[in-house]
C-alpha cells in the first residue's frame, strides 16, 4: 500500500509504503507514514488502483497507523451525492 499526500516538509506530493495492519468491514489501518497534509489522499495498492482515502488525525502529528476511508465507500459517498462514482 502506498499512501499520497502533501507534506508540510516538502514543496512536491511525497509518497510513503506500508501494509495492511487492521481490517475489517468498511475499516482499513495501513502502517505508513502520514504528515498533515495527507488527509484525503489516495491509498493505492501495487497494481496503482485505488484502495481508499486517508482520514484525518490529530494536527501537527505524524501517523504511523494510518485509518483509510475504503474506496468502496467513497464511491457510494459520490452517488449519493449525485456525483460520478468511481468507476
Amino acid at each position: 500500500m502506498y499512501a499520497l499526500g502533501f507534506s508540510p516538509h516538502f514543496t512536491t506530493p511525497s509518497f510513503s509504503k506500508g501494509i495492511v495492519s487492521n481490517s475489517k468491514i468498511g475499516s482499513i489501518t495501513i502502517t505508513a507514514h502520514a504528515d498533515n497534509g495527507y488527509s484525503g489522499g489516495p491509498v493505492v495498492n501495487t497494481r496503482g488502483q485505488l484502495v481508499g482515502t486517508i482520514k484525518g488525525g490529530t494536527l501537527h502529528t505524524t501517523m504511523q497507523q494510518v485509518n483509510v476511508t475504503s474506496a468502496e465507500q467513497v464511491h457510494v459517498f459520490l452517488l449519493q451525492s449525485k456525483q460520478p462514482g468511481l468507476g
